[in-house]
């Protein structure tokens, strides 16, 4: 099969309804577009909130949904709640549909028991809020009512990486050792090349950080430190370092943290070494998802569009 190519939109071909979604879907991601500095919770952006009776209210706001915007403005919208007399509470869900087919968005609740969005290449909901319905309920409180809005934003993939250690590292005492990580919770770009540092992929501005929980021993005077650091090109400097020093309480565990924006560039890497001085071996405890863990994620451009 021959390749097939497509560019739009020009001023002299037409740009469909299918090309101008797959153009625009790009430009946001699907969600609420907040007007403010926070989400609204009951006034607008798109908030539902109770009714009178067996109704809620959807406030004005905006959305984008696979690319279709989406622009409620004056009053509230009231949508009706089925009765409920199952004999037992039943939640409902409340979106923003689009219709390709029929070309039209609308606010829609779907009942329950097992209300799930539709998403496929004819229908797609953006979840609002669930509501629960009592059993025999006349009207709808606040406490019914639960909040399932995201925020849409400028569409960019972010390169990130977020490592773990599903065992304890032991570090013996006087010594910096570097860490490594054999879990990957997020490495979408390959970020992970070596087991004990985050190379970059593309130039950007970073957060690097690391979290870990370190035991302790029985010492007048005891340091755990952890130090985060930069190779470029073999050029190393320390970028930030957590630590923490005094009296140790056996089985009172202390948290060491670390982290620092940074511009990084292509093909540097960064990694993290750790130190005691307790006089005494020390684990960095593996705590499920908060210790130890190290990241690197892009936050945007350092050179400007």
């Amino acid at each position: 099969m021959p390749a097939i190519v497509n560019s739009f939109p020009w001023d002299d071909t037409p740009s469909y309804e299918a090309d101008w979604r797959d153009m625009m879907e790009n430009m946001r991601s699907t969600g609420i577009i907040v007007q403010g500095p926070i989400m609204d919770g009951s006034t607008g952006d798109c908030a539902v909130s109770p009714g009178t009776g067996l109704q809620v209210k959807v406030a004005p706001g905006k959305a984008w949904v696979k690319g279709h915007m989406w622009k409620h403005t004056a009053d509230y919208i009231y949508l009706p709640i089925d009765a409920n007399t199952s004999g037992s509470s039943r939640t409902d869900l409340i979106v923003l549909r689009v219709d390709f087919t029929n070309n039209f968005m609308t606010y829609t609740v779907i009942q329950g028991p097992y209300a799930v969005p539709i998403n496929n290449s004819t229908t797609w909901d953006l979840p609002l809020a669930e509501v629960t319905v009592p059993n025999n309920a006349s009207s709808i409180s606040a406490a019914d009512i639960k909040d399932r809005r995201v925020t849409s934003n400028h569409a960019g993939f972010r390169p990130i990486c977020i490592l773990r250690n599903s065992t304890s590292k032991s570090l013996a005492t006087g010594t910096n050792a570097t860490l490594s990580w054999d879990t990957e919770e997020l490495n979408p770009v390959g970020m992970h090349l070596v087991s004990d540092r985050i190379t970059i992929r593309e130039d950007g501005v970073y957060e690097v950080g690391c979290s870990t929980v370190w035991e302790t021993v029985a010492n007048s005077d005891n340091l755990r430190r952890i130090i985060l650091f930069r190779n470029r090109g073999g050029t190393v400097d320390a970028i930030a370092h957590g630590s923490s020093r005094g009296a140790g309480v056996v089985g009172v565990d202390v948290g060491v943290s670390a982290r620092r924006v940074i511009d990084l560039q292509k093909d540097d890497y960064v990694y993290v070494t750790a130190y005691n001085d307790s006089g005494a071996t020390l684990n960095i405890k593996a705590s499920g998802l908060y210790s130890p863990v190290f990241w690197c994620m892009k936050l945007g451009e350092s050179k400007g569009l």
